[in-house]
């Protein structure tokens, strides 16, 4: 007997068709004409919003690489932050504007730096400053008592701040919604400058440790911020990969990360610099 064809399953509705890559082109193909002034065909343009989306963020380093090039575990690159946020990717390379396309490209920092400021944003912001409150009467009375960092309802970034591989990522939607406002606010006039000046400003705002390696907390007589910190031990981890050594109390990580801030602020404002002279 002749064999039944073979059943093709349920028939549908036609998946829709995604955006088509261009064989052999990558991000750079595209970032490369548009930094060096050329334009790019709508084909193009499609194509580069979608592979800068997927594919721009930095590949980290794996564990095993890490070791075998002297690398620590929590040193190797386990992810970045972008300033502009990355659902911008289309849009960016849509309006072909080689200043805003280098911008979202480079201003970026590791998602370990960001720990949110709680004056801004945090678990309880209330629970927060009773803490800390309660941290400072201990000063005063000069006792040894102390509280871990976990109680104090801290959020950071998705890869970045975490309990016991639990992410505290709390608001983290809220304060990326005011990201793309700054962003959008000086789109389409231009305003590079006057978006360099809010982005830093929200830096400043809404991380601790960007300018100091202070926290916020109730006002108390004569107890000394670093104290109180010192009092604070630091169970949580900044990053996926843990903390660098030696990490005990809040105060050993706002040193940590206050200098890294600082190279990090750096490195931001050179790329800010080196892009903003593309300008016509």
């Amino acid at each position: 007997m002749p064999r039944k064809p073979k059943s093709k399953g349920k028939v549908g509705l036609a998946k829709p068709v995604g955006i088509v890559k261009i064989r052999g082109a990558t991000s750079n193909t595209y970032l490369h004409k548009l930094l060096s002034g050329q334009s790019l065909t709508q084909k193009e343009r499609d194509a580069l919003g979608q592979l800068v989306k997927e594919t721009h963020r930095i590949t980290p380093v794996s564990k095993a690489k890490a070791k075998k090039t002297g690398t620590s575990v929590f040193d190797a690159q386990t992810g970045y932050h972008e300033w502009i946020p990355t659902d911008s990717a289309f849009e960016i390379a849509t309006m072909a504007d080689p200043v805003w396309t280098g911008l979202y490209t480079v201003l970026r920092s590791p998602t370990w730096l960001l720990i949110v400021n709680p004056s801004q944003y945090c678990v309880d912001a209330q629970a927060y400053k009773q803490l800390i409150e309660q941290v400072a009467g201990y000063v005063k009375a000069g006792s040894n008592q102390t509280i871990n960092a976990s109680q104090l309802g801290l959020v950071g970034h998705s890869g970045g701040l975490n309990q016991a591989g639990t992410q505290l990522t709390t608001h983290q939607s809220t304060w990326h919604d005011e990201l793309r406002r700054i962003f959008t606010q000086h789109r389409d006039a231009k305003s590079y400058d006057g978006y360099w000046l809010d982005l830093q400003n929200f830096m400043a705002t809404n991380f601790l440790f960007y300018n100091d390696t202070s926290i916020p907390y109730p006002a108390s007589d004569g107890v000394n911020v670093d104290d109180i910190m010192k009092r604070i031990k630091w169970d949580l981890f900044v990053s996926g990969r843990g903390n660098p050594p030696l990490m005990d109390t809040m105060y050993d990580i706002a040193q940590f990360l206050r200098a890294e801030w600082a190279t990090s602020a750096q490195v931001l404002a050179s790329s800010f610099r080196a892009y903003r002279s593309m300008a016509a």
